[in-house]
């Protein structure tokens, strides 16, 4: 052995074991050590030969489990067959914590009598890939639960948004009536962006980028976070107004915010303390970036800039590099999952912007999120616009097995001046085109519906009428790519808005004279030139 034991005799050489990639370590009866090679040493950073004479349980992690379990069980496994495996709870010098593969046997020295030899290999990467594993199972298993929720919810928002629209299209409404269901409908049209950001976790959800006011999402962002920070978190919001426009997507903006907000409560560990939230524009060369991200401007050089700010327990310098890495948490695993800022980091890409984080430990950290502002006049004009209601006579098969839905797509269809037939499942929708193909222009349809999905149905319908306009909703669909690679289908994520409807039922239908004209037109060039050749 090399290095000292601590009477200062020499240990006697073992150069086999220097050279080994794993740890070994070499414990006396008390449980101090007495040799360690080179890897050893530099796993549980610490200098050659300064663990000689420290005892062996200063490695050991604290645990809530009692030592005398884990000497039982070594005990018992010697006794059976003289070795004993398992994992074990590291702690470094520095204080860090990683996990181990041990192995332990015991063998008689001449002259040092019982020793104990425990042979360690570090399995931190290990560790690390089996627990995002189960992330991403806890995920996935969260994200099947919440598409199964948001179908449900999805449902009702949809009947609810129906009838108001439907109530709503009354002129002879009075306006103190029409304001109050104009507030029913903004809420409800928040529940509508609540379900979709539940549904950003069940599956990669193609997001509508448009024209928006930052602030003014962000601004219901703060009151809807109002109610939930400790009152002993002081919440300093210095929002301008008029910040002009971004390019995005409300909800995701909305989830950045409260992300980023609700990860400065954490920082703040229950602990009195502030929370600053700014936002405005700016001059680029005024936000702090990184080196190595430019900030994304418009043509003046002006960015929409959002700050968020503690005074909470900071980020160590070797975890800022880390902040954005999926599943990565300095939380204990019932306090979060590792996934907020890696959620923020992607919607910030999403929108083309840029992010930094700068911290100090023990003072806090601060965040400074960066998107190009755009032409406000088309956020102007984009504010403003209303979907336009189409009318037409064509007649359209509806299979809605919500019956409700059924009646409020049957009543404002018929009121457009359309032809109007309902079922309650596909079953009973495919019996009834049976009995008279041609008499129907397009098909309605839900995805999931008892004994036939709206999937199966299309494809039964097709078998008689392979060009017929397809229009599929649902409140949570995990074929959607599938269904958009049919380009005579279309698929509407519900609620849908009945002026949206109107608007896809007469675009589908457009499409489907034009396809018609351009057949007939070739049929009749191929009949001229067979007649010519003849």
């Amino acid at each position: 052995m090399t290095g000292k034991r601590p009477n200062g005799t020499t240990n006697p050489p073992v150069e086999f074991l220097e050279l080994l990639p794993q740890g070994v370590g070499i414990t006396n009866s008390l449980g101090v050590f007495v040799y360690t090679n080179p890897r050893f040493d530099e796993m549980f950073g610490y200098k050659e030969g300064e663990l000689i004479g420290l005892p062996g349980h200063i490695l050991n992690a604290p645990s809530d489990a009692p030592p005398e379990e884990l000497t039982e069980s070594i005990n018992a496994a010697m006794k059976e067959n003289g070795v004993w495996k398992g994992e074990v709870y590291c702690k470094r010098k520095d204080g860090t914590l990683f996990w181990t593969e041990a192995r332990l046997s015991s063998f008689q020295h001449a002259v040092l009598g019982q020793l104990w030899l425990g042979v360690q290999d570090d399995i931190s990467d290990r560790k690390s890939i089996e627990t995002q594993l189960l992330h991403a199972q806890k995920m996935d298993a969260i994200g099947t639960m919440a598409g199964g929720i948001a179908h449900e919810f999805n449902n009702i928002l949809a009947a609810i948004q129906g009838w108001l629209e439907l109530t709503l299209l009354d002129d002879t409404l009075p306006t103190s009536v029409v304001d109050k269901l104009n507030h029913v409908q903004t809420a409800s049209s928040k529940a509508v962006e609540l379900v979709k950001q539940i549904l950003l976790f069940s599956r990669n959800q193609s997001v509508e980028m448009c024209v928006m006011d930052p602030t003014g999402v962000l601004s219901e962002s703060l009151h809807l976070l109002k109610a939930t920070i400790p009152a002993n978190v002081m919440l300093d919001l210095n929002v301008a107004e008029h910040c002009g426009c971004i390019k995005g997507n409300s909800g995701q903006f909305n989830q950045l915010a409260i992300n980023l907000i609700n990860n400065a409560v954490h920082a703040l560990e229950g602990n009195s303390g502030r929370i600053s939230v700014r936002a405005g524009v700016k001059m680029a060369e005024d936000v702090p970036m990184s080196e190595d991200h430019g900030v994304s401007t418009s043509e003046s050089g002006q960015c929409f800039h959002l700050s968020v700010e503690d005074d909470g327990v900071g980020i160590r310098p070797e975890h800022l590099t880390k902040v954005f890495d999926p599943f990565f948490s300095t939380k204990d695993a019932d306090q979060g999952t590792g996934l907020g800022m890696s959620v923020v980091h992607s919607i910030v890409s999403n929108h083309h912007g840029q992010i930094a984080v700068s911290s100090e430990l023990g003072k806090g950290t601060r965040v400074d999120v960066t998107f190009p502002l755009v032409a406000q006049e088309q956020g102007q004009a984009k504010q403003g616009s209303r979907r336009q209601i189409f009318p037409g006579t064509q007649k359209i098969l509806i299979a809605e097995d919500e019956v409700s839905l059924a009646q409020i797509y049957s009543q404002f269809l018929s009121q457009l001046g359309y032809r109007v037939a309902t079922c309650n499942s596909g079953r009973e929708a495919l019996e009834m085109f049976r009995l008279s193909p041609e008499a129907y222009d397009l098909v309605l349809s839900d995805f999931d519906m008892p004994e036939m999905t709206g999937q199966q149905l299309m494809e039964e319908i097709r078998k008689m009428k392979p060009d017929l306009p397809f229009i599929i909703s649902s409140g949570f669909c995990k074929n959607e790519a599938t269904l958009l690679e049919d380009h005579t289908c279309v698929f509407l994520d519900k609620p849908v808005s009945l002026g949206a409807l109107s608007e896809t039922i007469r675009r589908s239908l457009e499409v489907h004279a034009v396809n018609e004209d351009q057949d007939s037109a070739s049929v009749r060039m191929r009949g001229q030139s067979g007649r010519q050749s003849a």
